[in-house]
């Protein structure tokens, strides 16, 4: 990725790291062999990760434009990783070599039911979590989840769902890996 792809792209490419691949890597993380682990092999990952593409926190105040949307990356992937316990928290600091500015998600980790039964209860859950597609807490596979579910019992067509751009790119890349199989986000009658 170069700094002169579109910002679309770049926002893509967050959503992938920070609310795809650490949920990948949990799933496979129990094929790894001691003494190798999941926090290994991130660290190794990130020594061979371009500083100039994805620069440090203190490091994009020099950069402007789409270049700190790829330094947040970093910090968010990792973040994404200790929510889901990929990684303890207290490494984040260590792995990016600069203090974080920000901090794992004060609702936790989300669970697709406890969400499907939010929404149920009220409604207006369903907005919130629309809005909440676009944020890079590593929860977007979840939230993905629970709206296909929702709209397959609920009255919901497709535009409902889709409020926006950047939360349909998200809803995409998820959907393969949230409800394989499924093409169609409008209710089943």
């Amino acid at each position: 990725m170069y700094r002169n792809e579109p910002a679309e792209s770049v926002t893509l490419l967050r959503s992938f790291l920070v609310n795809k691949l650490p949920v990948f890597l949990n799933n496979y993380a129990g094929m790894i062999f001691p003494p190798l682990s999941v926090q290994y092999c991130i660290e190794q990952a990130l020594l061979r990760v371009d500083p100039a593409a994805f620069p440090s926190f203190t490091q994009m105040f020099d950069l402007l434009g789409k270049s700190s949307m790829l330094s947040e990356a970093r910090q968010e992937f990792l973040f994404a990783c200790a929510l889901h316990q990929l990684i303890p928290e207290q490494s984040i600091e260590l792995l990016l070599g600069d203090v974080p500015m920000q901090s794992l998600p004060a609702s936790g980790r989300y669970n697709k039911d406890d969400l499907v039964v939010q929404c149920h209860a009220s409604p207006g859950k369903i907005e919130e979590l629309i809005g909440e597609l676009d944020n890079m807490e590593g929860n977007a596979g979840e939230i993905a989840s629970a709206l296909i579910e929702v709209s397959r019992v609920a009255d919901l067509t497709s535009s409902d769902l889709i409020s926006c751009s950047k939360a349909m790119s998200t809803r995409l890349l998820m959907l393969n890996s949230c409800a394989p199989g499924v093409t169609n986000l409008s209710p089943q009658h």
